[in-house]
């Protein structure tokens, strides 16, 4: 019986000391890291309006066109049914991340008091490019009278902000 009880409590010691070198033999590191995040920001450069046939647009037809931060503000008139013209909108990516172009909108399309924004349709023509960054890409809105349009229309002036809306680019989508 003493045999048992000696083997019991080397037994009980040779458990008890494999915790304590468990315990002396574990560690852990903290680490301590910074993450900086990028900047999306696409800034439009300059604005050229031009007819169908790429001839620039006499200063008589395009009463305003001017780049702000956000969008492009177009004003013409001498607009006639079938009418085209083609807006050449320069960007460059002023941010830190390649960049998207996810959709075109229009707003604020006519805002007198006469119809004529829905006689006139706005679309980029080309395909929705990614745009590095520092590059600098032109992209062309064609804007066009309806054919149908009447002579309700005749002497007004076309007004309407065009928004470029980009997302943050990466090889998966």
């Amino acid at each position: 019986m003493r045999k048992v009880k000696l083997l019991i409590a080397v037994l009980v010691c040779s458990v008890m000391m494999m915790g304590v070198g468990y315990a002396w033999w574990s560690d852990s590191i903290t680490m301590a890291t910074t993450a900086k995040t990028g900047d999306l920001d696409v800034d439009f450069v300059k604005g050229e309006v031009r007819d169908k046939s790429g001839k620039n647009i006499v200063e008589g037809e395009v009463k305003k066109l001017y780049t702000k931060p956000d969008y492009i503000y177009c004003e013409l008139d001498k607009l006639y049914p079938g009418a085209e013209v083609i807006v050449d909108v320069t960007v460059k990516n002023t941010g830190d991340l390649p960049v998207k172009l996810k959709s075109i909108t229009f707003s604020d399309k006519n805002t007198g008091s006469w119809d004529l924004d829905s006689q006139i349709d706005c679309e980029l023509v080309g395909s929705y490019d990614t745009l590095g960054v520092n590059e600098e890409k032109t992209y062309k809105v064609r804007v066009t009278v309806e054919e149908n349009a009447n002579d309700f229309y005749q002497s007004k002036t076309a007004n309407f902000n065009i928004h470029f809306n980009w997302e943050q680019w990466n090889k998966t989508n």
